[in-house]
Parts: structure tokens; sequence; C-alpha cells
């Protein structure tokens, strides 16, 4: 089974299984592993209702338990999530300028070109990106008109081509002749996404003659660096 084949059965799988159908069934639907399906279903939760039904098909019912088990996890997760979340919200608090400031130094120091002496920042997070973005607008002189874009998406995803750049184009605001041609990758992509039609890539953004620019970002990195141990 090729590559765009799998996320085509992985989507229809999940189609599937929301709709309340069982492992077995959907792999012999789909001439799939029920291995596979379990992996593809994982984080998929049955409502009570149809727990019940396909128990009382006979299908599950030695496994009632088990999926009962299972979705008080799932509950228990989501409740986690929320309160941990709510806890993080709290200790950032109001971003403040200087906050904003060292947290755009941060990521580019994380994701940022560092190798040559152009400023480029590439990341597949549309809130990275319009972050990263805001930081350079907020605190050098950087205008959008200075913004150029190239998307980088693996060759499978050729055809959509024009549906990932008008993606990208609405997260940074900026209009599409200021992308550049894609860098289609050739690589043997083992990784299937849950839904191939919602998969955008990379993004890089590149700030024309930023080379002065990027010399003073690798400054403030330099100088976030340089900390004494114990002075925090």
């Amino acid at each position: 089974m090729n590559v765009v084949a799998k996320y085509k059965e992985r989507i229809q799988a999940r189609e599937l299984r929301q709709a309340g159908e069982s492992i077995g069934i959907i792999g012999r639907k789909l001439g799939v592993a029920k291995s596979t399906v379990s992996s593809w279903c994982s984080a998929i939760s049955l409502s009570e209702e149809q727990i019940r039904k396909l128990a009382s098909r006979g299908e599950i019912a030695a496994n009632i338990g088990r999926l009962h088990a299972a979705e008080n996890r799932r509950r228990e997760r989501q409740v986690r999530v929320k309160y941990y979340g709510d806890i993080g919200l709290k200790r950032v608090g109001k971003m403040k300028d200087r906050d904003l400031f060292m947290l755009g130094v941060g990521l580019y120091w994380a994701e940022g070109c560092k190798k040559d002496r152009n400023t480029k920042f590439i990341n597949s997070d549309p809130v990275m990106i319009k972050l990263w973005m805001k930081w350079l607008l907020k605190f050098t002189n950087v205008k959008r008109k200075d913004f150029l874009f190239r998307i980088g998406i693996s060759q499978i995803h050729r055809r959509r081509i024009d549906k990932v750049t008008s993606y990208w184009s609405k997260v940074v605001g900026a209009p599409e002749t200021q992308f550049g041609w894609p860098s289609f990758k050739k690589v043997v992509n083992r990784k299937v996404y849950a839904n191939f039609e919602d998969h955008y890539g990379t993004l890089m953004v590149t700030v024309r003659r930023g080379t002065n620019l990027n010399y003073e970002i690798l400054g403030m990195i330099k100088a976030a660096g340089n900390f004494e141990a114990g002075s925090w």
C-alpha cells in the first residue's frame, strides 16, 4: 500500500470508528490488520451508546470493561490537560514587552538560521511563525513588505500546493506574490497523518536584506546566553 493510499485508508478508518464501527469490521472492510486499525483509531472515544451497540452484537463483550476503562482514562487526561492548562495561563499572565522581546530571541535561538548571514525562520507551527513575525515588526525596523516566504513540503502534496499556499498566505497575512517557488521534499514519507488534506508542511520566513539584522539577533542570543551561574 503506497503512502497516499495509507492516508486515505486511515481517514476512512477514523470515520468508521467515529461512527461506532468495531476495529475488526473496519479492518475487514479496508483490508487492513486489526492492530493497524487500532493504532490509527486509538485517540477516538466511543459514546456509551456506541459501546452498548457493539456489545449487543457480541463483538466486544469480552472487552467491555477494557473499553470503559480506556474511555475513563481519556476523560481523565482531558481533565488534567485543562487543569494544568489553566495553571499555565495563570503563571504566564499578561505578556509585557520585555517578555515578548526575550521570547522572540529564544525562538530565533531555537529555530532561526544561524549558519549564514540571512535572517530566516523555519517552522510548521502557525502560532510560532506569527509570534516571531510580530516580534520583528515590533522590535526591529522590518516592515511587512520585507518578508519573503517559501513552503517546504513532501512531493506527495504537489497537487495540493495551491491550497497549501493559500493557507500560509492567510496565516501570515501576506499576498501570495511574496511567496517563492515551493521546495518539494523527495523523501520516503513513513508518517501517516490523521488527515492528509490538512497537512501544510513548513514555512520559511526570510527578511529581505537581513544581513545586519541577523548579526544583531545573534548578538542578542549571545547576550542571553552569557548569564552567570546562580544569577537567576
